[in-house]
């Protein structure tokens, strides 16, 4: 082999490896997007969003989309990391839609309450089923931004 494909086998290499690192650095340091910005690829009740996935799983064509929900807050969650999950829904069923707040936008919720309305956007990332039918089915969303929220309760 001569020096001038020595040089350009290790010149090639070089390349590649320097390639692949800056691939790996950019998706190790790599965000997720804000969803504030993003309009939604659907806009639904959560009573009916809920339905779509029990009644034969319609909503599984929306998994991995950014989804809108406008429901009546059951309950607002507070784990040990500070991470906070608005849990929709009627009080009548033990199915709900559970929003995981983006830690940017966690300040947006401080004065939400129960039983008033809201609308969420988040992305859905799956369905939890009750195979027992007593705990009640689980859709749920991350990276759930605030988009309205109404002061007054109102009924379902």
């Amino acid at each position: 082999m001569t020096m001038k494909k020595k040089k350009l086998i290790l010149l090639s290499m070089f390349a590649v490896v320097a390639t692949v690192a800056l691939y790996g650095f950019r998706e190790y340091y790599r965000r997720n997007r804000d969803l504030a910005g993003i309009p939604p690829d659907l806009v639904i009740r959560d009573t009916t969003l809920l339905r779509w996935f029990t009644a034969g799983g319609a909503g599984n064509s929306y998994i991995g989309h950014i989804v809108q929900v406008d429901g009546m807050i059951r309950k607002i969650e507070k784990d040990e990391q500070a991470h906070i999950i608005v849990i929709l829904g009627a009080s009548t069923t033990p199915s709900a839609v559970r929003c995981s707040i983006d830690s940017v936008h966690i300040g947006e919720i401080g004065g939400w309450q129960t039983g008033h309305r809201v609308k969420i956007k988040g992305m859905l990332v799956g369905f939890n089923p009750d195979e027992t039918g007593l705990l009640g089915s689980d859709v749920e969303l991350n990276r759930c931004v605030p988009e309205q929220y109404t002061s007054t309760t109102s009924n379902q």
